[in-house]
């Protein structure tokens, strides 16, 4: 029920020191608010057995089995991002998850998106960048900042570039709209 959501929300973003509009400016940009939101990852999809070997499973079926998504892509489980956050399965195993991929579509999902997030403000120490890595993935911003080192000077390094300035900015926009 979305009241206790955003309880749960406020306590979460308060207890890792994240900036409640922040917070929220996040879920809206990623699942518009939707709990049991999953999209496929075109890029992850195609590396996928990459991400087998890498991150391992906790069950067989999130290697194997396939689901689509609202928009009607098909992928494998551990391509996919899931939940309010849009955490992907091998970033919730780097920060210490325990399950299977379904478990993402839980209350679960916003305490590691947080965690991720707070992750990323402490790495880059800057808005746009953290977002950037957010969205992009932190090696990604790492390697574009070889072009420049802010934002502005970097992004078009970035893999999506356009993607990604367009999240940076819509995010940053809707944290000023629940301020």
């Amino acid at each position: 029920t979305r009241p206790s959501l955003i309880d749960y929300i406020k306590k979460e973003s308060k207890h890792k020191g994240i900036n409640l509009a922040l917070a929220m400016a996040i879920i809206k940009t990623e699942s518009s608010w939707k709990l049991d939101s999953i999209r496929c990852e075109k890029n992850y999809e195609q590396r996928w057995q990459t991400l087998v070997s890498k991150t391992g499973c906790a069950e067989e079926t999130d290697c194997e089995e396939k689901i689509t998504d609202a928009n009607g892509k098909e992928c494998h489980k551990i391509a996919a991002s899931y939940g309010l956050m849009q955490i992907m399965y091998p970033t919730a195993l780097d920060l210490g998850f325990k399950g299977n991929s379904d478990k993402l579509l839980t209350r679960e999902n916003f305490k590691l998106g947080i965690t991720y997030l707070k992750h990323m403000l402490n790495t880059f120490r800057d808005l746009k960048d953290s977002l950037a890595a957010y969205n992009a993935g932190k090696d990604s911003v790492n390697k574009a900042k070889r072009c420049g080192q802010e934002f502005e000077e970097y992004y078009q390094c970035l893999p999506n570039p356009h993607i990604t300035s367009q999240y940076v900015m819509k995010v940053i926009m809707y944290q000023q709209i629940y301020e």
